[in-house]
């Protein structure tokens, strides 16, 4: 905070001027400020309210977000309001203040794993959490990372069992438990392409090719039969 004399806003501000360094960020913080320093009467204050990487201040929240979405309501599909934590009360007033202007768009809400879930929400709450969104208009819930963290939480357990029993985790762990909820990633050749190259191999050579990506005995051969 700068005291600067009446009238030379504009002007160099003398070394002689009292000078308070503080972090001021609001009018009324810098007006008390200004109150209790007796070398106030005379000056008057000049502030920026940026931050020290030249950042302006902003008043944060619910508002500021219904704002900015009405803003880019018109033009996109989905509008989406980040939140420090997952909070019913603050997705309902998002969503009240854009459907008070555009009634029915829809709505997008980050269901982050960032979130300390277990430690904001009741279990009986969690399980209602996604239906609770959808009845505000929220169209659109997706977890951010979910695949990051159930990979890593299962290629840790992977590791530690396999050195513990070898093949016989990766079997039971993972063949066992993808043919049982018929994950079709259990027949992984097809995934990857196999099938369309073999194809392509054939228009080639003009259906003389003699190998063969999905041949006898693959992945795909071996799983069918038991």
């Amino acid at each position: 905070m700068i005291f600067v004399e009446r009238g030379q806003i504009g002007a160099g501000v003398r070394a002689s001027l009292p000078t308070i360094e503080k972090d001021l960020t609001t009018m009324q913080e810098i007006v008390d400020e200004i109150k209790r320093n007796s070398s106030s009467e005379n000056y008057i204050t000049v502030t920026s309210l940026k931050t020290g990487e030249g950042f302006f201040y902003v008043n944060c929240g619910v508002e500021q977000g219904i704002d900015r979405g009405l803003s880019y309501a018109p033009y996109a599909d989905l509008i989406w309001m980040e939140t420090s934590n997952p909070d019913l009360d603050y997705a309902r007033q998002f969503a009240e203040g854009i459907h008070a202007k555009f009634p029915g768009k829809m709505l997008a809400y980050n269901c982050s794993p960032s979130f300390n879930w277990a430690a904001k929400l009741s279990v009986a709450e969690m399980e209602t959490f996604r239906e609770d969104l959808a009845a505000m208009g929220y169209k659109f819930q997706f977890i951010t990372l979910a695949g990051f963290h159930s990979n890593g939480l299962v290629v840790t357990k992977l590791a530690r069992s396999f050195g513990d029993r070898g093949m016989l985790a990766y079997v039971q762990d993972i063949q066992r438990q993808e043919k049982k909820e018929e994950v079709e990633l259990l027949k992984h050749q097809k995934w990857s392409g196999a099938e369309l190259v073999d194809r392509m191999v054939n228009v080639a050579s003009g259906g003389q090719s003699s190998t063969a990506a999905m041949g006898a005995g693959v992945t795909e051969d071996q799983f069918s039969k038991h």
